[in-house]
């Protein structure tokens, strides 16, 4: 994996560790497919407080940096989802 992705990955976690009200329990990884959005962007996280297991966030983009971009953007919106 190349220096970018290591980059695009640790900017991904590094929001999911400063979110108020999400807490990270995985490494971030991106996944390469066929098919209409290539890249798929990955996290376990878990809703702070809570004694749910965590669930995979996720996010598709055309590119990783897409991708990555969008997930950061819902991370509100996957808060309240989880709560």
């Amino acid at each position: 994996m190349s220096s970018d992705y290591d980059d695009i990955l640790y900017v991904i976690e590094k929001a999911v560790d400063q979110h108020a009200k999400l807490q990270r329990k995985s490494e971030a990884s991106i996944v390469v497919t066929r098919g209409q959005f290539p890249f798929t962007v990955r996290v376990d996280v878990r809703y702070r407080g809570s004694r749910k297991r965590p669930q995979t966030i996720h996010e598709y983009g055309d590119t990783p940096e897409e991708a990555a971009e969008k997930l950061i953007g819902q991370l509100d919106i996957w808060a309240a989802a989880l709560k």
